[in-house]
């Protein structure tokens, strides 16, 4: 059948519900996108099924945290908001748009406490976390190397 447009899908639930296409296409846009799209501090929003919407969040974690580095911290969200181009590309993505600074600065926060980023408490959102987990696997590698040595010359030294 392919792909339904909303139009179509309009169609389908007109003789259903007594409604014309365009209001049911309404209804069922304002239903999806509308009610818990972005979530709370306690509940995912809808956006965050979508695998794209995680990665341009993960894009705007990582232009943060450098223009943190390079501004600080007030004057990075200053930079990033209705002024950067990956800004522009998290609205587009996530279909969302924020009015002022505080709005955006307020989910900001709220979408860094979600479990998928985790990152309360720490102060670069997304790139320390990386960091600190390759480093922690590094530490791990020389760890099990070093191991795997000491096991291999107790080897050598017991079949002598």
């Amino acid at each position: 059948m392919g792909k339904l447009t909303w139009q179509q899908l309009g169609q389908i639930l007109e003789g259903q519900f007594n409604t014309t296409p365009d209001e049911a296409a309404e209804t069922i846009f304002a239903t999806l996108l509308n009610k818990d799209w972005k979530g709370s501090a306690t509940k995912v929003g809808k956006m965050w099924q979508d695998q794209s919407t995680v990665e341009a969040w993960t894009r705007v974690l990582y232009v943060y945290d450098e223009l943190a580095a390079k501004h600080g911290k007030s004057k990075a969200m200053l930079n990033f908001y209705n002024k950067h181009t990956t800004y522009f590309e998290w609205c587009a993505t996530s279909k969302t748009s924020y009015k002022t600074l505080k709005t955006f600065r307020n989910y900001f926060t709220t979408f860094n406490k979600l479990p998928t980023f985790n990152a309360t408490g720490i102060q670069g959102y997304g790139t320390k976390l990386v960091a600190k987990a390759r480093e922690k696997e590094i530490k791990g590698l020389l760890k099990a190397q070093k191991h795997n040595l000491l096991l291999a010359k107790r080897n050598k030294n017991n079949s002598k």
